[in-house]
């Protein structure tokens, strides 16, 4: 399943979470990649703004990107539960709104299938999600290590 872009950001010539030349990844979002020079190796990024900004629906997309194109991702969030996050990430896989998904007994019973198929996919991609509400940075940075066989 691939996840929601912008129309311009679909004319790329290298796939979502592939390296550049200049050894960045590159997410689909061709507007953050021109603005910033994508995400390099070895960089983490922390988003921050006020409520209701899209931190999260931004965050869930560059997840998404690179999660599908196989590189395994690691979100951390000290203010959402991982049922609500991923309720978010499965929102923007599937045609679902948001009231759907938080309240799955107003979906018609002939699309609950189509309901259970995404997150059945979205459970196959390497999204890993850490939503201790007391994480301090050593822990974020032990778990990153764990997660993806690296040390901190």
């Amino acid at each position: 399943m691939i996840p929601r872009s912008n129309p311009g950001d679909a004319a790329r010539t290298r796939g979502p979470g592939q390296q550049s030349r200049l050894g960045r990844n590159e997410h689909w979002l061709h507007s953050l990649d021109t603005a910033t020079g994508g995400i390099r190796l070895g960089e983490e990024w922390t988003l921050g703004a006020l409520p209701g900004r899209g931190k999260t629906a931004f965050g869930v997309q560059v997840a998404l990107a690179n999660a599908c194109a196989g590189t395994p991702v690691a979100a951390f969030s000290l203010e959402m539960q991982d049922t609500e996050i991923s309720k978010r990430f499965l929102c923007a896989t599937s045609s679902f709104a948001a009231m759907q998904v938080r309240n799955p007994q107003i979906v018609r019973g002939d699309r609950r299938p189509e309901l259970m198929e995404s997150a059945a996919s979205l459970s196959q991609l390497p999204i890993y999600v850490d939503s201790r509400p007391s994480l301090k940075i050593q822990e974020l940075l032990a778990s990153a290590g764990c997660t993806f066989g690296a040390t901190a």
